[in-house]
C-alpha cells in the first residue's frame, strides 16, 4: 500500500531534491549576481493581482528600506514596475522561472517577501524556506502559520510597510 502511495504526487508538494539550500556565490554567479551584494527576492505579480499580493505595500517599504550595503532585488516574473528603484538597488528579473531554475534562484537570496493581503497556501514561501531563505509575510492570512513564524520568516501588520521594511532590515542584518 505505501509504495502506491508513493507512485502519487501530493497537492502542493513540493520536491526537496530541488528545492534544498545551495551555495549562494554559485546561485549569485549563475545568475549574474554580484556575491558581495545582500539579495531580496519576490515576485512581481502585475496589475492583474496587485490588490491582493501586497505590490502597494512592497514598493512602499523598499522606498523606506535603505541599504546598508549594495543591494539586489531579484524579481520574478516581470518587475518592469520596480526599475524606478533603480540605482539604489540593482534589479535583476530573470523573468519566469521554475523547477531547478527557480531552486537556483531562490537559494540565491538572503529573504523572500510575499506581502500578500489574501493568500490560501503561499507555495513561492515553502520553496524559498526549502532552500534556506528567510521568508517576510504580512499578518492576517495563513502565510504566518504556513512559515510557522517565527521559525521560517517573520510576518509583520499587514498593509503596513514600515514594518515590512524593518522586517528587510532585521533579517539582512
Amino acid at each position: 500500500m505505501l509504495r502506491h502511495l508513493r507512485c502519487h504526487r501530493i497537492p502542493f508538494g513540493i520536491d526537496l531534491e530541488v528545492f534544498s539550500p545551495r551555495s549562494k556565490i554559485e546561485c549569485r554567479k549563475k545568475l549574474g549576481i554580484a556575491s558581495d551584494h545582500k539579495v531580496i527576492a519576490f515576485r512581481d505579480v502585475g496589475l492583474k493581482y496587485i490588490r491582493f499580493k501586497g505590490g502597494r505595500w512592497l514598493m512602499a517599504a523598499l522606498k523606506i528600506y535603505e541599504p546598508q550595503e549594495p543591494t539586489c532585488l531579484l524579481i520574478f516574473e516581470d518587475g518592469k514596475g520596480f526599475q524606478c528603484l533603480s540605482p539604489k538597488y540593482s534589479v535583476h528579473t530573470p523573468g519566469w522561472v521554475d523547477g531547478e531554475d527557480l531552486a537556483v534562484a531562490l537559494s540565491a537570496a538572503d529573504v523572500f517577501l510575499m506581502p500578500s493581503i489574501q493568500e490560501s497556501f503561499g507555495l513561492m514561501a515553502v520553496e524559498a524556506m526549502a532552500c534556506g531563505v528567510p521568508v517576510v509575510v504580512f499578518e492576517g492570512t495563513s502565510l504566518p502559520e504556513v512559515i510557522r513564524a517565527p521559525r521560517g520568516g517573520l510576518a509583520v501588520p499587514a498593509k503596513d510597510s514600515v514594518a515590512l521594511a524593518g522586517a528587510i532590515r532585521r533579517l539582512l542584518d
